[in-house]
């Protein structure tokens, strides 16, 4: 989308860092991402050459629940009642 369409001036790099900070605005509405602060979590600077373009972003990604369930906990209910188990 920017590639050859966009100048790399302060201009240009400003517009691509406010579609890349909207698309993490985004992420983290949806909950993929979490602590994302737009001020310091998104820098977009002039590479070495002239053409290119440096987009260091720092992102924390939302991890799934099944790492905080206690399966002691689980076993712990499970100890208590006795299960049996038939075969037909």
């Amino acid at each position: 989308m920017y590639i050859g369409k966009v100048d790399n001036s302060e201009q240009g790099r400003n517009l691509f860092k406010k579609e890349v900070l909207q698309y993490f605005e985004t992420m983290q509405n949806i909950n993929a991402i979490q602590n994302f602060d737009p001020d310091s979590d998104v820098i977009v600077e002039q590479g070495d050459e002239l053409d290119q373009v440096i987009c260091d972003c720092y992102i924390q990604p939302v991890d799934s629940m099944e790492k905080t369930i206690h399966v002691s906990d689980f076993v712990n209910i499970i100890s208590k009642h006795k299960i049996n188990i038939e075969e037909d």
